[in-house]
């Protein structure tokens, strides 16, 4: 009987897995690379948060610097040529509404021509008074715009020279018929040394110092038009003539003085006619 040789089969051994380190000299050249990296942004970063923390305390300083108005609004003249003003209140909510530090809010009558009007002019913070715009609060208190829109430029002389401002002209009414209350609005805002009749949305405005608020009306005639040029002379402009030289000259009053001695004289504009 014959034999075969006979063979053990063996399992081959299990392979272990062996973790791959980088060397030393690989790994300190990542970080050496990535760790500069991070360092720079981080730096940028903090520089950016410190630009813009100066920035944002630059306009807050000056914000907080223009709170108030340069003189006492009390200082324009009650007597501006023919027009005689008187005083009057404000509502104190509506005063606390406007946002404003310093208002006037006065009757003036034409004593050649009897035309009346009344200007109210504002100082305060752009970012509380920026709202209170005729276009928002005539209609806010029933009145409806019929007329007007466009801008209109009062011009008048400064200190030997010619100026011209714009104010934006609107008219409102309310109610209808014979009974229609119908006022003319003239306004414009006063910043820096910048007239502006828009000041943009309130990211915008918001960073702007302190302001003025110029606003001058008066009711329109039955006789009149919708565009209040039914007259030969406006009542509205002829009184913005003889008032903005006064408004102009108390603002380049010398440093430390808040009023003038002898403010300029009014223009002798023709009289108006109602």
């Amino acid at each position: 009987m014959s034999t075969e040789p006979t063979t053990t089969e063996t399992a081959p051994e299990p392979v272990q897995a062996v973790a791959l380190s980088p060397s030393p000299a690989s790994a300190g050249s990542v970080v050496g690379r990535v760790l500069p990296k991070a360092i720079l942004a981080m730096a940028l970063l903090v520089a950016s948060g410190v630009i813009r923390y100066q920035m944002e305390s630059a306009v807050a300083a000056n914000i907080d610097a223009t709170r108030f108005s340069p003189f006492k609004l009390a200082e324009i003249p009650l007597e501006l040529g023919p027009w005689s003003g008187k005083d009057e209140k404000l509502d104190p909510f509506i005063a606390r509404m406007t946002g404003s530090t310093d208002y006037i809010m006065r009757r003036y009558t034409n004593s050649q021509t009897g035309a009346i009007l009344e200007l109210l002019m504002l100082y305060g913070p752009a970012a509380d008074m920026g709202y209170h715009k005729p276009d928002a609060c005539y209609p806010g208190a029933g009145y409806k715009l019929i007329g007007g829109g466009d801008q209109r430029p009062v011009q008048f002389k400064q200190q030997q020279n010619d100026r011209a401002v714009n104010l934006k002209h609107l008219v409102f009414q309310r109610g209808e018929g014979g009974l229609a209350d119908r006022q003319q609005v003239y306004y414009t805002w006063r910043y820096s040394d910048t007239y502006a009749v828009e000041i943009g949305q309130p990211s915008a405005f918001g960073r702007l110092p302190g302001m003025f608020k110029i606003q001058v009306a008066r009711s329109l005639a039955p006789t009149e038009s919708p565009d209040g040029r039914a007259n030969a002379a406006n009542p509205c402009e002829d009184f913005l003539t003889r008032l903005m030289p006064i408004f102009e000259g108390k603002l380049i009053a010398p440093a430390g003085n808040t009023t003038t001695s002898k403010p300029p004289a009014a223009p002798d504009a023709a009289p108006a006619k109602t």
